[in-house]
């Protein structure tokens, strides 16, 4: 499970690396 507080931080980051495990996600 993803930390949110970092996805609110670093929003492109965690985009990357969810796209790099083929998940597309929406911030």
């Amino acid at each position: 499970m993803l930390d949110l507080k970092f996805i609110v931080k670093n929003p492109d980051t965690v985009k990357e690396n969810l796209k790099k495990r083929g998940e597309e996600i929406d911030i």
